[in-house]
């Protein structure tokens, strides 16, 4: 299990102390080098501008000292404006990996941190209202050139996060996150629906108490079926897989794994 750096964010700890203890630590891919590398870089332009300077002074010292101080005005302004540039690039590379030095997210046992630019953002696993990871393949000449992946979340307030795969151990971010949030989630619309609400997966698609009205038509859940293919998602009623009844992508489907969860332990019908 990986660690959080604690000393990189020490601010924070008494912030995130009521969630618990660390399950994981997930820094930003390729951290190590998004890291150091400006970092050591800013450090070299800006020694690189000192040594410059240094020479420069000399130079001028001896041109002073042959041709008079107005030999100056030739040698001195662009010099002196270029290296004034390379030392503000230094100190942004500086600037810029110690800003996004911790850069992670990190889950405890109740929430989880999300730490970005020196901000940290702190989400409850019980606020969650919609659950949803999507995985998106760019494929060129019949090989996967990229993966795109989507882990959306949003509470009762309709206040979203976003989380893309820009950190290491995507496949064990998103393990975490449906290990902790979709039992909670799965028990909170068993509840919805037994207090009367409905629960809207599509605009085609809404789960109540007695079933799933489709396109406005009301399908009891245990006579529906469903299949997942290329990332479509079409249901059927038992026995007839050959007419879906819905279908559509699951990126349009908002809480997929609640609706699958109805259709395999489905809540009992009030009739």
């Amino acid at each position: 299990m990986h660690q959080p750096d604690q000393q990189s964010h020490p601010l924070e700890n008494d912030s995130v102390a009521d969630l618990g203890h660390v399950l994981d630590h997930f820094p930003v891919q390729n951290h190590i080098i998004k890291r150091w590398l400006p970092l050591i870089l800013g450090v070299l332009t800006i020694l690189a501008v000192i040594a410059l300077s240094v020479d420069l002074l000399n130079r001028m010292w001896t041109a002073i000292q042959l041709h008079g101080r107005a030999i100056l005005l030739g040698i001195f302004p662009f010099p002196t404006a270029f290296y004034a540039l390379l030392l503000v690039t230094g100190i942004l590379m500086i600037f810029l990996a110690r800003v996004h030095w911790s850069d992670s997210i990190t889950l405890f046992e109740t929430g989880f941190v999300k730490y970005t630019r020196n901000r940290v953002r702190i989400w409850q696993y019980a606020a969650t209202q919609s659950f949803d990871s999507h995985v998106k393949q760019v494929i060129f000449g019949g090989s996967i050139v990229s993966t795109r992946v989507n882990v959306i979340l949003e509470d009762s307030t309709h206040k979203r996060w976003v989380i893309r795969n820009n950190y290491i151990r995507m496949d064990d971010l998103i393990h975490l996150l449906r290990l902790k949030i979709l039992p909670g989630l799965v028990e909170r619309a068993h509840q919805r629906l037994a207090d009367g609400e409905t629960i809207k997966f599509h605009k085609g698609l809404q789960a109540s108490q007695d079933g799933l009205n489709i396109n406005g038509d009301l399908s009891p859940y245990d006579q529906i079926e469903t299949e997942i293919h290329n990332q479509v998602i079409k249901l059927h009623q038992k026995g007839n897989p050959e007419v879906p009844v819905f279908k559509s992508k699951i990126s349009n489907v908002t809480n997929l794994d609640v609706l699958l969860d109805l259709l395999k332990i489905p809540p009992n019908p009030t009739y």
